[in-house]
């Protein structure tokens, strides 16, 4: 909709301030548009003494939510890599500890 606005610049630095001010609507419709959840991000965006781009602030928001699905969303475990066994023995077993040749009582010589 932006380019089908006629709008007469008399030099470069009025193009500027209207791609300056252009970005910013963007950037506040944006924010604007943002479900109810993301109301502390949006807060925190528009507190900053300079109105990061949109680009950044998509980012951030990007950021935001992969943040939350991590932190939020736990995922069920479906199963475990570590399984306990009850028993009276705590320590090694001594063929844990003894080569194959030793358990059998052989000795190599050599």
């Amino acid at each position: 909709m932006d380019h089908y606005k006629v709008i007469e610049m008399k030099n470069s630095d009025d193009a500027s301030t209207l791609k300056a001010f252009v970005d910013k609507d963007h950037t506040y419709d944006f924010l604007v548009g943002l479900n109810v959840e993301y109301d502390q991000v949006r807060v925190q965006i528009l507190s900053k003494d300079n109105l990061p781009s949109l680009n950044e602030v998509i980012s951030i928001i990007i950021a935001e939510k992969s943040r939350r699905s991590v932190m939020l969303d736990p995922k069920p475990v479906e199963a475990s890599a570590m399984v306990a066994k009850g028993g009276g023995n705590h320590g090694f077993k001594k063929d844990r500890l003894l080569g194959e040749n030793e358990k059998n009582g052989s000795q190599i010589h050599g």
